[in-house]
């Protein structure tokens, strides 16, 4: 500082007075005109009125006063006014304060007239301290410098501005501007150069989160970053992201390599900006699962150092593949659209699991859809939806809380099969070469006909009868029995029921128009008998030869038709065939039927696609018979004889057929004993007489009664005589 009364001083003397004040925190400098500013002068505003002059040229050059940053009287002869000025001005930024400068300063003053050095003040121009310099009207500071001094710090005392300036303050008759023979173009000057400001601030930048996965709630995973606005009044020189106390991604705008704009330039007065947003980034997979500090941090120019405090949860585990898939209930076909689909997860990281994802594919080819359920999904989800009927193949995944998911980590598949539409049913038109025959279409586009039938009732009501329909393909077909069922008016319906249970009932034709009949559908015929049996005994065995003809109710024959026949032995559950014979041209037939036990012989036309079928019966019932035999024919009274015989015809009964052997006694026949056949139907039995006197001669005969496991009627054996002598 140079005061009033000092001597003229030199260079030397003006070294004195650098002092160092290296920055401290909350204190940042500011460079210009030469050092580590260079030849950038960004600070200092150059404000000059008539007669004076204020400029900048840098970087100075050592022995030339009249460069670096420059405010002087130029002598031209004239004479400056009072309070002109040539001024270098510094304000520091809003909310800061000035704290010191240092520079290499250069000077010329050779009227106490003139102020040359240092004004630091506030808000009014002319009032403030004088820290450095001569000022006006102070005897013995005249000085000049032919060059550049050593550095000198000048304290400002906490002001708001300070500037260089040479300033005339004579203001009687002004100041003097005619050359010197000391500097011939400069009366009055000051320049400095090498310049270094102190800035104090003491606030602290301000955070306002934007946006960014690490600003928000809930579970973090992957690469997050955190956008925010940094604010300050001295501007943001370095935002910070610390974990867990240890430093993540530090972003200092001093560096080269940020664009103009964003990087801090000390040659400024505030030398960092505001950012707008910023950006920090945390790849979380570096750290381990569960809960974690953040520290989002922003450093100011003067060091200041502001921060906001969080803790975060990190889950970067993909959930495991479900296991044990099934869908409830199965997974056929159903009518609802709505499917709860099972599987078996468990929580394997530190965020719980609550969304499951899946995959429909059409089982049959086609695009896929994806959905998404949230919630509790451990155990499965419910009300999965497909897009319309058809089967689909469902893959399903899980994500937890942190969004960890991965489609190849998928379950599966299962099928969804819904069908909620009945199959079609249309009934062709009937054909006049075969009326009897019914056929309808049946149809299902999605779950397929798994039934379906074909029912006929009386028109005017009544039951409805199923008829033996036979299901191929898309084909259903049936054939209308008008020979069991009576003659009428009928209707007729088709019901269709599909893998899903949806049924269909239909009674159109193709042309739209009701299914009707009128029965009998074909025309009827008539099959008609005759045995010729000569002698009785033949038509009681069976033995006969059959005369036959096959005609229609109206009398046209039917040749060619086959004739099936068969029989029915009384003792028997079931027919048996016998032959099928074939009528000659005239619709007629002979057979000859050999000899045989108790049995319905049926004759059958089993009729065309437009004949009725017709049948006849003949019933013949054969008797029984047995041989007997007697071992003697003349016995005395209290010996015995032998019968035996043997049954004509067969089959015997399990067990044997029981005889009845029968005497003729006091005119009618007795039965004396019941013998039973063996399984060829052999019998015998021995008999003594006892009680006869004189000589008597005895009628003995076999009857063979009706049974319902022998297949013959009531009949008896011929008659053999014993004579008993008494």
């Amino acid at each position: 500082m140079i005061r009033a009364g000092a001597k003229l001083l030199t260079a030397a003397a003006l070294a004195a007075f650098a002092v160092a004040a290296p920055a401290a925190a909350g204190t940042y400098e500011v460079n210009a005109c030469g050092g580590i500013a260079g030849g950038a002068q960004n600070s200092f505003a150059a404000v000059a009125d008539a007669n004076m002059s204020a400029y900048s040229i840098c970087p100075a050059t050592p022995n030339a006063p009249g460069t670096g940053i420059v405010t002087k009287a130029t002598s031209n002869g004239g004479r400056a006014g009072y309070l002109h000025g040539a001024y270098q001005i510094f304000e520091a930024p809003p909310g800061s304060v000035l704290e010191s400068v240092t520079f290499n300063p250069a000077a010329i003053r050779l009227s106490q007239d003139w102020t040359a050095g240092i004004v630091a003040y506030d808000g009014d121009f002319n009032r403030g301290d004088l820290p450095y310099g001569c000022y006006a009207f102070r005897p013995g500071c005249a000085f000049g410098t032919p060059s550049f001094t050593v550095p000198v710090t000048v304290g400002l005392n906490g002001h708001l501005r300070f500037r260089f300036e040479s300033r005339c303050n004579n203001g009687v008759t002004g100041c003097d501007l005619s050359p010197s023979t000391f500097s011939p173009p400069n009366r009055a000057l000051f320049a400095a150069a090498n310049v270094t400001v102190r800035v104090f601030d003491s606030s602290v930048p301000s955070i306002e989160p934007r946006h960014g996965s690490l600003w928000s709630t809930g579970w973090h995973r992957g690469v997050e970053d955190a956008w925010s606005t940094y604010r300050d009044n001295v501007g943001v020189m370095i935002t910070r992201l610390w974990v867990d106390y240890g430093l993540r991604d530090n972003q200092d705008y001093r560096l080269a390599t940020w664009p103009a704009g964003v990087r801090c330039d000390f040659t400024r007065r505030r030398p960092c900006s505001d950012i707008d947003p910023g950006s920090l980034g945390l790849d979380t997979r570096t750290l381990a699962d569960g809960d974690h500090y953040i520290r989002i941090e922003a450093v100011d120019t003067a060091g200041n150092v502001n921060g906001i405090d969080r803790m975060i949860s990190v889950d970067n585990t993909v959930p495991a593949r479900p296991s044990a898939m099934s869908v409830t209930d199965g997974e056929g076909w159903r009518t609802t659209n709505g499917f709860r689909v099972n599987w078996s997860a468990e929580r394997d990281g530190a965020a719980p699991l609550d969304k499951a994802h899946y995959r429909l594919c059409p089982s049959a080819g086609g695009p896929c859809i994806e959905g998404v359920k949230t919630g509790a999904v451990t155990g499965g989800v419910d009300d999965v939806r497909v897009p319309r009927p058809g089967d689909y193949e469902l893959r399903a995944w899980l994500e937890d809380a942190a969004g960890n998911q991965d489609p190849e980590r998928s379950a599966g598949p299962v099928h969804l099969r819904f069908d909620d539409v009945a199959p079609d049913l249309v009934f062709d038109r009937p054909s006049r070469r075969d009326p009897a025959l019914l056929t309808a279409r049946v149809t299902d586009a999605h779950s397929g006909v798994a039934a379906a039938s074909i029912e006929i009732r009386r028109r005017d009501g009544g039951a409805w009868h199923e008829l033996d329909a036979t299901l191929s393909g898309d084909r259903l077909t049936a054939r209308v029995d008008d020979e069991a069922l009576p003659d009428g008016d009928y209707v007729v319906r088709g019901i269709a029921r599909d893998a899903a249970g949806n049924k269909q009932v239909a009674a159109e034709d193709t042309g739209g128009d009701r299914m009707e009949l009128t029965l009998p559908l074909r025309t009827p015929t008539v099959l008609r008998l005759r045995a010729d049996c000569p002698g009785a005994p033949r038509c009681k065995s069976g033995r006969a030869l059959i005369r036959g003809s096959v005609r229609t109710a109206t009398g046209g024959a039917v040749p060619g038709s086959a004739i099936a026949v068969s029989q029915r032995v009384r003792s028997a559950a079931t027919s048996q065939a016998l032959t099928t014979i074939r009528t000659s041209d005239d619709g007629t037939f002979t057979l000859r039927l050999a000899g045989g036990p108790s049995r319905t012989v049926r004759f059958r036309y089993s009729g065309s696609e437009q004949l009725k079928p017709a049948q006849s019966d003949l019933v013949f019932r054969a008797p029984a018979h047995s041989t007997i035999a007697v071992d003697k024919r003349v016995v005395s009274n209290g010996s015995g004889v032998k019968f035996r015989g043997r049954l004509r015809g067969g089959p015997v009964p399990d067990g044997g057929k029981l005889i009845d052997l029968q005497a003729y006694f006091r005119r009618r026949w007795r039965t004396f004993a019941t013998p039973r056949t063996n399984a060829q139907g052999e019998w015998s039995y021995r008999y003594r007489f006892e009680a006869t006197v004189g000589r008597v001669v005895y009628r003995f005969r076999a009857r063979i009664r009706r049974e319902a496991a022998y297949p013959y009627e009531l009949g008896r054996s011929r008659t053999v005589r014993v004579t008993v002598v008494g």
